[in-house]
């Protein structure tokens, strides 16, 4: 049984998380890295345009939302990545709303091997032969599952919220842009 005293303490300390997210995302609102999507022609469109950079799709299911513990870092390497809004875009995609949408446009590229759990290991299948987009979208978890797309294809498959192996596949199949020189 939970003595009141810690239940005011578990309260107190939600709040005090709740008051901080809540206040990190007003400021950080121009700088924001992820794109919450809110209809099928937007996500397509997304898609559409996605041969010129990585897009990163959050898939969450629609009563979780997107992966908060995840925001912080995607915005942080937002911010540091040079010519970042050129590069990638990160988008959050509620499952099942835009299932059929994901699986109409998109397909596992052949070379996508990268499934991982949440300790950054492999599920040991060796590639992605034996899975299908629509298997990973009729898997509800709370878990997060982060696509990596380029142009149509899938090309990398995170599970969980870790940002280090997120984070190095993002930056693996991220496109390289060299700067302008001056003339």
């Amino acid at each position: 049984m939970i003595s009141p005293k810690h239940y005011c303490k578990v309260i107190k300390n939600y709040f005090i998380s709740y008051i901080y997210t809540s206040w990190y995302i007003s400021k950080m609102d121009d700088k924001r890295s992820s794109i919450i999507v809110s209809n099928d022609s937007e996500l397509e469109n997304w898609i559409d345009k996605g041969d010129d950079f990585l897009l990163l799709l959050d898939i969450h299911l629609d009563w979780t939302g997107q992966c908060e513990t995840i925001i912080p870092q995607l915005d942080e390497l937002y911010r540091n990545i040079d010519q970042s809004e050129k590069r990638w875009k990160a988008l959050a995609v509620e499952v099942p709303t835009f299932v059929p949408t994901l699986i109409s446009k998109l397909k596992l590229s052949p070379n996508c091997s990268q499934i991982m759990d949440n300790q950054g290991r492999s599920d040991g299948s060796g590639g992605m032969e034996a899975c299908s987009l629509e298997s990973l979208m009729k898997k509800p978890s709370c878990s997060p599952l982060f696509l990596l797309v380029k142009g149509y294809n899938v090309v990398s498959v995170v599970h969980g919220a870790n940002f280090p192996v997120l984070s190095k596949a993002m930056c693996e199949h991220m496109p390289v842009f060299m700067e302008e020189e001056n003339i």
